[in-house]
C-alpha cells in the first residue's frame, strides 16, 4: 500500500457509501466515525501484513531429532471471500533435520502460508 493515509481516506469515504445504501443514518453521533474506524481498522490491523516482506528466519544447530511442538499460536486474518475477520489458534509440529527453528520465529510459516489466500486452511 503506497498511501496508507490516502487509503485509509478513500476507504472511509467508500464505506460510508455503503453504509448509506444500507439505510444507516450516518449523521448518528454513534455512526459518525464509523466509516473512519472500518477503514483504520483495515488498513493498519486486519491487512496490515499484505504488503510487508516475512522477517529473516533463524536457525540454530539441531542436537537430536525429537520433535518440536509450539502451540497455541494467535492467528487473526482476513477472509478473502467473505471480507470477515477470523481469529484462531495455530499449533506447529516439526522433527528437525539439523536445525531447529528460533522460537520467536514460529509465527513466521503460518503467515507466510496464509498470505497466498486468506481463506486457505494451513
Amino acid at each position: 500500500m503506497k498511501d496508507k493515509v490516502l487509503a485509509q481516506l478513500r476507504i472511509a469515504d467508500h464505506f460510508r457509501e455503503i453504509m448509506v445504501e444500507l439505510g444507516l443514518d450516518v449523521t448518528n453521533p454513534s455512526l459518525k466515525n464509523t466509516p473512519n474506524r472500518v477503514a483504520k481498522m483495515l488498513v493498519t490491523e486486519l491487512c496490515a501484513g499484505l504488503h510487508t516482506e516475512p522477517p529473516v528466519m533463524t536457525a540454530f544447530k539441531a542436537e537430536g531429532s525429537q520433535m518440536v511442538v509450539v502451540k497455541s499460536i494467535s492467528v487473526t486474518s482476513l477472509c478473502e471471500h467473505h471480507f470477515l475477520p477470523f481469529t484462531g489458534v495455530c499449533h506447529i509440529a516439526y522433527v528437525p533435520n539439523k536445525k531447529i527453528l528460533d522460537c520467536q520465529n514460529f509465527p513466521v510459516p503460518y503467515n507466510i502460508l496464509r498470505q497466498g489466500r486468506r481463506c486457505k486452511n494451513v
